[in-house]
């Protein structure tokens, strides 16, 4: 049923909903006897949260635990493979091709697919045909080409999702651009001026190289729009502000998948209308579950809101793109476009070489040599990637040879310089590791990828280049100014050629990775709270990718063959996908999973994980070694323990500045240092001698500036050390607590500031945190934060808020108060429960009665 069309979780929804049988139905009466029994039971005396049972219940009564659930290893599911996952058994070449066997190596010829001719009625798109308020976004083109052409009358003038399957090369950014100006249309009043603040489009590229190289090439084309066009990446981030001011975000799928995360930013996200994927054939690759998390967010978000968002895909060519399509929520007929390779602007003749040889060394030599030699029958131009970071002596002895290297090692003015000189044709050949293929746009007539293995620390083994990495390098080969066909040479080991044949020519179907991530991706939905239970997890599975692709190829993912016949939803499959996730979150405390009604409640643990990107498996490491006791050294030695770090390895470069750290640290001021140190203009060595005096310091406060003057022996500073000592700040506190209920105390909290207020030192506006612990400091009861403001310098500023209580009953809490910006500036209150009376609980006819205790930080609390 899901591969019948996009509106399959509409269909699927509605078969969970029917799927009841007469013995269920039996179990479902049972239940709803038992239910009457405790709502007897809760109206003779209850804690008041007998509703919340009754939901609970009613929620179990729809069927969610139909049985016992089977938990699942769902590491064991997951793909270990990664983009490397080969699903196809066999590989169909096109016509043409040959296989040669040679010693040592097997070699596969893939000739270059002819240009298809142009059909009848096929014509071209000028620029000079589109709307006028369309053209100056293609200054300096004449025409669109064939993709373009196909896909021009969708992309600018309706609405409908989009997924576009083309060659590289084949013009999918001007696709883009298309999708951006039919919502830049949308927003275009009559006299030509524009309403940016009421959209916003997000462009999702995978590499933060690509979203430099995006953001650069929007920004020149949309500029006359008035359109700007913001960066969102781990190197680039911005203000609410900035982002408000911005009509599109240009980032990465983790960076996105971050900002759609937390309920508190969708003021800004609610105004996005339109979304573009780039390279969405990475739902193969590890990065695949974010991609589906976002989707499949922002089309629930879709039918939650009723609020279109359309959504556009663009991707290489592949096997499954209907999947896809469907996933995207795609119409067949109307917003789906494949091209095959006959449509890439440079024909691409390719050759795999498999080398067949064991013996590690004679392997490496063997690969050399094959290179050579098809370097030699090659054009002069010549691009060779290859993963082995080439280390060469000099520079400046290659380049009058023609010779050059490039890779990420080198300094950016050399590689510069490399680039230039090959674009101009001065290098005859570049010998670069792949980052090349991601940065400047140097296109070759043949490219030389030798050897495809690169050195995973993950899985401390060699492993193959990512799929997306071997595509981008290939789809440099070919200079459309001066070559008819380009060349592309892959040499890599013999067990490997299958994987590669059917990449690069349309034979790997793409899978999803969504079980190794299912749990984390589960738990940010909850946080979010578009998760409440088990049976509302399920349905947000229908929404991903895994589902589409379980349905498809129940084999691949774990399932028998014959599921369907039984489950043709695959409720069976997604309830116990849930439950056992829900149960690895509960299990390391990132959410409360009742097992019963299948309800989920948020930690304050699931919801750092969730903001802050962290693993349930690092959440794990912290609760196996996290103590209160833990110094600053131990607590970096554990976060070094984090997933997120385990592979990171120190770089050689990195020594110098880990020294020159080291230095630093040994060199810093002692621990006991006045606050004094903070202000500017007071000498060195009246500060050591203020700090050799056994002397508090609150006392100094007590002291005149004469008396301060000969504790120092030099009176002349005895009135500035005055002054700066007063200038410190200094709050003064006082507290009121009342019990609302036995578990609820209300605090007013009364802040006196007790300081000099001086625009040269405070500015306008002075920070504090107020924070809540407990008797033991273990725990953080209540924080927020305080904003003293200079024209209130003289006034009392009463905040209340409300805090937990337990029993038995601490003796005490405390009330501190820190500044945000000063070291040593804070102010700490005890507030005593000795006296404090609860009220009881079970109300009688009485009032109840309380004392409620006053303490202040400037006496000591009567108690």
């Amino acid at each position: 049923m899901m591969g019948l069309g996009p509106d399959h979780a509409a269909i699927l929804e509605q078969l969970h909903a029917t799927r009841a049988t007469a013995k269920e139905r039996q179990k479902n009466l049972e239940k709803s006897i038992r239910e009457e029994a405790r709502r007897l039971k809760d109206e003779t005396g209850g804690d008041g949260d007998r509703e919340r049972r009754e939901l609970v219940d009613r929620d179990a009564d729809g069927g969610w635990l139909k049985g016992q659930r089977q938990l699942l290893d769902l590491e064991s599911l997951a793909f270990h493979q990664g983009g490397l996952l080969m699903a196809n058994k066999k590989c169909e070449l096109p016509v043409g091709s040959y296989r040669n066997h040679r010693k040592g190596y097997e070699e596969v010829h893939v000739p270059a697919l002819k240009p298809v001719p142009l059909a009848s009625g096929e014509k071209l798109v000028k620029i000079s045909d589109m709307p006028d308020w369309a053209q100056p976004a293609f200054k300096g083109m004449s025409q669109l080409n064939r993709v373009q052409s196909k896909v021009y009358e969708t992309a600018l003038f309706s609405a409908e999702n989009i997924l576009l399957c083309a060659p590289t090369g084949a013009g999918k950014t001007n696709v883009a651009m298309l999708t951006i100006l039919q919502q830049i249309a949308l927003n275009m009043n009559e006299d030509g001026s524009i309403n940016h603040n009421n959209y916003k489009i997000v462009y999702v590229a995978p590499m933060k190289a690509l979203v430099a190289e995006v953001v650069g090439n929007l920004s020149n084309r949309l500029e006359q729009y008035g359109v700007k066009v913001k960066e969102l990446s781990g190197d680039q981030t911005l203000t609410r502000q900035q982002i408000e001011e911005t009509q599109i975000i240009v980032t990465t799928p983790e960076k996105w998948d971050i900002i759609t995360r937390k309920s508190g930013d969708r003021t800004y996200t609610q105004l996005v209308k339109l979304l573009i994927i780039d390279e969405i054939h990475l739902l193969h690759d590890n990065r695949g579950p974010v991609l589906e998390s976002i989707i499949a967010r922002t089309v629930r978000q879709i039918e939650t809101t009723k609020e279109h968002i359309r959504l556009v895909g663009l991707s290489a060519t592949l096997p499954n793109y209907e999947d896809v399509a469907i996933f995207l929520r795609v119409k067949l007929d109307k917003g789906l476009f494949h091209f095959d390779n006959s449509y890439r602007p440079v024909p691409l003749a390719q050759q795999y070489i498999g080398i067949t040889v064991k013996k590690p060394l004679q392997r490496f030599q063997l690969m050399n040599d094959v290179c050579y030699e098809k370097e030699d029958s090659a054009s002069r131009e010549i691009l060779q990637s290859h993963t082995e970071l080439v280390k060469s002596s000099d520079l400046k002895d290659l380049l009058p040879y023609g010779f050059a290297i490039h890779h990420a090692g080198m300094v950016r003015a050399d590689r510069q310089i490399v680039e230039e000189l090959f674009a101009d044709g001065h290098v005859q050949v570049l010998v670069s590791t792949a980052t090349l293929a991601w940065g400047v746009n140097l296109p070759a007539h043949t490219v030389i990828i030798k050897g495809t293995q690169i050195y995973n620390p993950e899985k401390g083994a060699w492993t193959e280049l990512s799929p997306l990495d071997v595509m981008q390098m290939l789809g440099r080969a070919g200079r459309p100014q001066y070559d008819t066909y380009g060349e592309g040479i892959i040499i890599t080991g013999h067990s490997e050629l299958q994987y590669y044949l059917s990449l690069m020519n349309q034979q790997l179907p793409i899978e999803s990775q969504f079980i190794s991530k299912l749990a984390d991706q589960l738990n940010a939905e909850i946080v979010l709270g578009t998760v409440q239970n088990a049976k509302e997890a399920c349905k947000w599975l229908l929404y991903t990718y895994l589902c589409v692709r379980m349905v498809r190829n129940p084999t691949l993912y774990g399932l028998a063959p014959d599921v369907l016949k039984r489950d043709e939803t695959l409720e069976e499959r997604r309830a116990d996908l849930i439950h056992s996730a829900a149960t690895i979150l509960d299990k390391n405390n990132l959410v409360k999973y009742d097992r019963k009604s299948g309800y989920f409640q948020v930690t304050d643990l699931g919801r750092i994980a969730s903001y802050y990107y962290i693993t349930h498996g690092t959440i794990s490491t912290y609760n196996e070694h996290l103590k209160p006791t833990m110094g600053d050294i131990e607590l970096c030695r554990l976060f070094s323990l984090s997933e997120e770090f385990k592979y990171v390895t120190l770089k050689l470069e990195g020594l110098s500045l880990t020294s020159d750290m080291v230095f630093i640290t040994q060199a810093r001021g002692c621990g006991a240092c006045r606050p004094l140190r903070q202000f500017h203009g007071i000498p060195n060595e009246i500060l050591m001698k203020l700090e050799k005096k056994d002397l508090a310091w609150e006392r100094y406060y007590d002291l005149s500036s004469q008396e301060i003057g000969e504790l120092i022996r030099f009176p002349k500073m005895g009135r500035t050390l005055h002054k700066f000592i007063h200038q410190f700040p200094k709050l003064n506190l006082s507290a009121h607590v009342q019990p609302i209920t036995r578990s609820v105390l209300r605090v007013e909290l009364t802040i006196t500031p007790d300081f000099q207020w001086d625009d040269k030192v405070h500015g306008y506006v002075e920070p504090f945190w107020i924070i809540v612990e407990d008797n033991d400091g273990e725990y953080i009861l209540h924080h927020e934060y305080f904003m003293l403001k200079k024209q209130y310098i003289d006034e009392d500023h009463t905040l209340n808020f409300t805090i937990p209580i337990y029993e038995p009953l601490p003796p005490q809490y405390f009330i501190n108060v820190v500044s945000d910006r000063w070291l040593g500036a804070q102010t700490v209150l005890p507030v005593s429960f000795r006296h404090l009376i609860l009220p009881e609980k079970y109300p009688s006819n009485r009032v109840a009665g309380f004392a409620a205790p006053s303490c202040d930080s400037t006496a000591e609390p009567s108690i």
